[in-house]
């Protein structure tokens, strides 16, 4: 299985982009599984630095249009 790093995540219907690099976001990664009745969604972190100060959001993958891009290594 190859290792991938995920550089960027879009919500084009809602205009969002967050891309590793830009507005100081430092890190995306796929948190966890969320399991629920029928359907389990992956969700996704999105983690910001500036300076000392750091701060996440928290996007789930059941949104429609999201689109994940991944690096492979």
């Amino acid at each position: 299985m190859e290792e991938y790093k995920i550089t960027q995540i879009m919500i084009p219907e809602a205009g969002i982009q967050y891309e590793l690099g830009y507005n100081n976001v430092c890190e995306i990664r796929e948190s966890f599984k969320q399991v629920s009745n029928d359907y389990i969604k992956n969700i996704y972190v999105v983690e910001f630095k500036k300076g000392d100060q750091r701060g996440f959001v928290e996007i789930s993958a059941d949104i429609k249009g999201l689109v994940v891009y991944n690096e492979y290594k």
